[in-house]
């Protein structure tokens, strides 16, 4: 569900739609306890207050360890693809070893799977999926070196290949991995109950006018609202318009033309 909601809207909308939402949330509850905030005795009021301040607190610190812990994940999934590119590359410019028949057939296999990642991998993965024809080329990649190496002699070119065609593949897996990787939907469930918590008890505390404390809690639930909007855009490392691209292997195929 959350894919799909990530992969149909842009952020944008969401972030407009959560903003919306939480001023509908916000006016609705403070215009809710108008009169039990208008009762309130002093000494009522510093107790609440109290818990508010308890309560608001320990959701921004987990609320700032989400939104920290997302965008590093972000930053995790980024560095897989360029990992993997620049393994490509640096495979792609070790086939000088390579007599000329056997240079023509390597390149291709590895252009052929750097292309089959940006044209089915990185839509598959939106999905939180590989795409099977990419998974045909690193194959077909992995064949065509070990037919070179049955007749290569083992020194440190062909360990370097051997090694090269390794990082390759774990990425895939990572990259597969970094695109289902999510967090839990009963930490989100708890942080909107916490919200509303908070919200409550800050539209009981009584304030010289109600405008003033309807403007103070709508500005409270959109900020609320938004960090959460935040944490779930960038949540899918390779879904939605705030996600990894496939810049490092389209770097990688230029950088392969400059090869001779």
């Amino acid at each position: 569900m959350s894919l799909y909601i990530i992969n149909t809207f842009p952020s944008w909308v969401l972030f407009m739609f959560a903003m919306l939402f939480a001023i509908l949330i916000g006016y609705v509850l403070t215009r809710l306890f108008k009169k039990e905030s208008q009762k309130m005795m002093p000494q009522d009021a510093t107790t609440i207050a109290s818990f508010c301040s308890l309560i608001g607190t320990l959701q921004s610190f987990v609320l700032a360890f989400i939104v920290v812990t997302v965008w590093q994940n972000l930053q995790s999934a980024s560095k897989i693809t360029y990992t993997e590119a620049t393994a490509l590359t640096s495979l792609y410019r070790d086939t000088e070893w390579l007599d000329s028949n056997q240079q023509e057939q390597a390149k291709h296999a590895i252009k052929n799977y750097t292309s089959s990642v940006i044209d089915f991998d990185f839509p598959q993965m939106k999905n939180a999926q590989l795409a099977k024809e990419s998974g045909v080329a690193l194959n077909e990649l992995f064949k065509i070196y070990a037919n070179f190496e049955k007749t290569a002699p083992l020194n440190i070119q062909t360990l370097a290949t051997i090694t090269q065609l390794n990082l390759i593949s774990q990425n895939r897996e990572y990259r597969l991995n970094a695109s289902q990787s999510s967090l839990p939907g009963g930490l989100y469930f708890i942080l909107i109950i916490a919200g509303l918590f908070v919200i409550v008890l800050s539209a009981l505390i009584p304030l010289s006018s109600w405008p003033k404390l309807a403007l103070c809690n709508i500005m409270l639930t959109i900020a609320s609202v938004l960090l959460l909007a935040l944490a779930f855009v960038m949540d899918h490392p390779f879904s939605g318009d705030v996600s990894v691209s496939s810049q490092a292997y389209q770097d990688a195929l230029r950088s392969f033309e400059k090869v001779k």
